[in-house]
């Protein structure tokens, strides 16, 4: 399964149409992790395979220290990282929800 937030060009890996699923346009934190808990969903039975996962965008920091810091997606432009056009990437892994046995890459490129 290929997952693509924003969008890209199109595949030319060889994969069927039903095993990419792609979510651009104006993005928000539920509308992401909606996407997220729907993909998980389709490979929730799986106990192999593989998963990449293609992030277009910005992303942001929070934290004073490197030990406090915690990196996320940024939808807009905003600094209130309470508010939804922030993403936290542990927020996205905990909403794929990956079982075990499937391996996840992640390319962003921002």
């Amino acid at each position: 399964m290929v997952i693509r937030v924003n969008s890209w060009q199109k595949s030319r890996v060889g994969l069927f149409p039903d095993q990419i699923l792609c979510l651009h346009g104006r993005l928000d934190r539920p509308l992401v992790l909606a996407f997220l808990q729907a993909a998980g969903r389709r490979a929730a039975a799986w106990t192999a395979g593989s998963v990449f996962i293609h992030v277009s965008g910005h992303g942001f920091l929070q934290g004073e220290t490197a030990e406090e810091a915690r990196a996320g997606l940024l939808f807009d432009d905003s600094e209130d990282v309470a508010d939804n056009d922030h993403l936290f990437w542990d927020d996205l892994f905990a909403a794929l929800a990956l079982p075990a046995g499937v391996r996840l890459t992640l390319q962003p490129d921002f």
